[in-house]
């Protein structure tokens, strides 16, 4: 299999998804160059699925009395080239009431069966944290719904100054790579990566070394980026 098999629209600007802080750093990269997954039918479907929750719960959230939701917000923290979308920040007196404080964000998730004792994984906590810090916003909620039977769970969260620190040095780790002209190790299970293909494909070069350059590029033309690692 060769990429230039595959079609996808490739981005202008290096950007690193929130969602994606926990994958292996090669497929990190290969997202933040806006590299097409490969994915099965059943996959597909089950984002369908999971698209369709995410719709539902925002919608639900919006009509709270009280409660005021702007969903789908974008956060950037150019400092660290990331860049993603909040499912819902709500605020309004039902929320200063409940939280004390005048904002929170939402961010919705689906699983399958839910346990009593579900604990929302780091990746997902890891990625809240991500949008709080580029917010100022001090308080989330993780909402995670049942693909099964629509059973749900909540799990609130604080800025956790420790995680964050150890996400940015990760996103370090990648950069310094980047910018001695390497793509970074694989250091993930391989088997069951949506990248696979293209860390085994014939001319895998050639989109490494475009990922390579559009980085050095948005690095280079980044001033939050460029201020931070003087």
């Amino acid at each position: 299999m060769c990429i230039r098999d595959r079609e996808f629209e490739l981005k202008t600007r290096f950007a690193v998804h929130p969602s994606t802080l926990t994958q292996c750093k090669r497929a990190i990269v290969l997202s933040a160059c806006g590299i097409a997954q490969y994915t099965t039918t059943q996959q597909e479907l089950m984002f369908c699925v999971a698209n369709g929750a995410h719709a539902m719960m925002e919608h639900i959230l919006g009509l709270q009395e009280g409660v005021h939701c702007e969903c789908e917000k974008r956060i950037k923290i150019p400092e660290y080239l990331l860049s993603g979308i909040a499912d819902a920040v709500l605020s309004g007196d039902r929320i200063l009431s409940s939280y004390g404080t005048e904002r929170i964000i939402v961010e919705i998730k689906t699983s399958g069966y839910l346990k009593a004792n579900y604990t929302p994984p780091v990746s997902h906590i890891a990625q809240l944290n991500t949008y709080l810090y580029g917010t100022g916003i001090e308080i989330g909620e993780i909402l995670t719904v049942s693909r099964t039977n629509g059973s749900y769970n909540t799990c609130t969260v604080e800025i956790d100054e420790e995680l964050l620190s150890s996400v940015f040095s990760f996103l370090d780790e990648i950069y310094d790579s980047l910018h001695g002209g390497t793509m970074p190790e694989i250091d993930g299970d391989c088997s069951s990566c949506w990248y696979y293909e293209y860390c085994h494909a014939s001319d895998a070069s050639n989109i490494y070394d475009y990922c390579i350059r559009l980085f050095n590029e948005t690095a280079d033309n980044t001033k939050e980026y460029k201020e931070r690692r003087k």
